[in-house]
């Protein structure tokens, strides 16, 4: 009797071990894709450093105009290279028929630097590379038909900065 009540204690012990041995490799496989996810964004905050403090970079802070007055983004210009790179840090989101265009204003003139994409959560820095410009003096953003447009819409201008 004794015996296999000690049995029973033992396999009791044995269910609770089990358990705690699962719970710990599932804690552990959570762990490792919390670190695996922090790993990433640790990755894209040292290469967006790496882009922003290259030498010959020039900061352009862009502020919203009437169209959006709250909205901000930044463009990183390397002048030697003629790479431009892009955060928008506030901006509203574009009708799903529309998206946002940069250019550069080049002797006077608007010359197209691309489109771009919003990030679902715009409140995290991305860096998008844009079309290589040389010899700009301000850049803009404007809201264009899906694809982007030939010459500026200037009456949906959301964004300017000089350089």
């Amino acid at each position: 009797l004794i015996s296999l009540a000690y049995n029973y204690y033992l396999s009791e012990e044995l269910t609770d071990v089990q358990n705690e041995l699962v719970t710990s490799q599932v804690d552990k496989q959570y762990f490792a894709s919390q670190f695996q996810t922090q790993q990433a964004a640790y990755d894209d905050a040292q290469r967006h450093l790496s882009i922003v403090a290259q030498n010959g970079n020039k900061t352009v802070i862009l502020k919203g105009l009437d169209n959006a007055p709250n909205a901000i983004a930044s463009i990183y210009w390397n002048q030697s290279s003629k790479e431009v790179f892009l955060n928008v840090t506030e901006i509203p989101a574009p009708p799903a028929d529309k998206q946002y265009q940069l250019w550069a204003i080049v002797n006077g003139k608007p010359v197209d630097a691309g489109i771009f994409e919003l990030t679902a959560n715009i409140n995290t820095t991305v860096l998008q590379r844009m079309k290589p410009v040389a010899d700009a003096t301000a850049f803009a953003i404007t809201l264009e038909k899906k694809g982007g447009a030939k010459v500026p819409t200037l009456n949906a201008m959301y964004l300017l900065g000089n350089v």
